[in-house]
């Protein structure tokens, strides 16, 4: 097994705003840090917009371009800063996150051997990957060291998608699922406390076309319809949050809806709340239903890209096919009168959320990926 101390560690990433790559480049430098290994975090977007901190011992360094606003230059800035690191830290490894920090990282890294591990966190067709990224990306990708995806289902996809890219480098390299415990100094809104008698319905995100919580809603709408024992919360905020706050106040659902936007912890909301809900059109790892599962909360969600890695349709969830309004509210529904079948469902995802623990995560990192 590969020595997991005195290591000299990289995270290269765009930024630490709120995301699922930034949360877990966060947890694993903190983890890795406390290992006694010097990890340093590089960012190259104003860090003025970082929701995660970094704790101590583990190093920020943010190479935010101060000379030129022009894009090409800006990015012509950060490939030189890229490259002086990596020229100066011959010994070292480097991971870096995200598609354009994957490509800046390799253009910089270009006649120096390094070991220069990138990593895709999404399905490899985003649609938010134009075709300049995606060129990059199949130009370069073949000259990383190693190359991390999150599943089997990604696997597939990438080796189809990057056929020069030697399938020995790629290791499968899940997130790691944070235990959840709630903070005792923080209190829920009291419109929380006196919801009791009513199953709770939790989901939490960016309010963007992916997640497409306009549809959560109007499938909550539906099966208000049909029981009004329910209440739901969405957190998180995002160019979709006044369109679907207009929806509530439209439907008069005030009463029923709560969106207090984005909140820094979650841990007391997933563990108050009965049923995790999600409505993503496509995930990459989906973190928000990990830590769901890991709460004992069974989860509904449509099925999309990667939603069938963590959720066993009937053992832990329901997968809704088709993207059926009427059958995702069949099954709120079916989950509002079983409380017994959520108990035993959430019970499952728990036991099946510990495959994906720190420690476990952390052992394919060191025994196949950095060694």
């Amino acid at each position: 097994m590969q020595n997991t101390k005195n290591m000299k560690v990289f995270f290269i990433i765009p930024s630490l705003v709120v995301g699922g790559a930034e949360r877990i480049v966060a947890l694993l430098a903190h983890n890795w840090s406390k290992k006694e290994n010097s990890i340093t975090i590089i960012t190259y977007q104003d860090q003025d917009k970082d929701f995660y901190k970094v704790q101590s011992p583990t190093k920020k360094i943010c190479i935010y371009p101060t000379f030129f606003s022009e894009s090409i230059l800006k990015y012509i800035q950060i490939i030189a800063k890229l490259r002086n690191i990596f020229i100066f830290n011959k010994d070292s490894y480097f991971i870096s996150f995200l598609p354009k920090a994957n490509i800046l990282c390799l253009i910089a890294s270009i006649g120096l051997k390094r070991r220069l591990v990138i990593c895709e966190r999404n399905i490899i067709n985003d649609p938010d990957i134009d075709k300049k990224q995606d060129f990059f990306r199949r130009a370069l990708y073949p000259f990383a060291w190693k190359i991390s995806v999150q599943h089997e289902e990604i696997y597939n996809e990438f080796v189809l998608h990057f056929k020069k890219v030697n399938k020995e480098k790629i290791c499968i390299t899940p997130n790691p699922i944070r235990e959840i415990i709630p903070n005792s100094d923080y209190l829920l809104p009291s419109l929380i406390k006196d919801k009791k008698s009513k199953t709770k319905l939790l989901a939490i995100g960016r309010f963007t076309s992916v997640k497409a919580f306009l549809d959560l809603l109007i499938i909550f709408k539906s099966a208000l319809e049909k029981s009004s024992e329910l209440f739901l919360t969405i957190i998180g905020d995002g160019p979709e949050f006044e369109l679907c706050k207009k929806f509530v106040d439209d439907n008069k659902m005030n009463d029923f809806v709560y969106l207090p936007g984005k909140l820094n912890i979650v841990d007391n909301w997933l563990c108050a709340s009965d049923v995790f809900v999600n409505t993503s059109k496509y995930e990459g790892f989906p973190n928000v239903i990990a830590e769901a599962l890991s709460a004992g909360l069974p989860v509904i969600a449509f099925d999309a890209p990667s939603i069938k890695v963590l959720i066993k349709d009937t053992i832990n969830g329901f997968v809704i096919p088709d993207r059926s309004i009427s059958l995702f509210t069949d099954k709120i529904l079916y989950l509002v009168n079983n409380p017994i079948v959520r108990k035993k469902m959430g019970l499952e995802g728990k036991k099946f959320s510990c495959k994906y623990s720190l420690d476990s995560i952390n052992k394919i990192w060191f025994e196949k990926v950095l060694i």
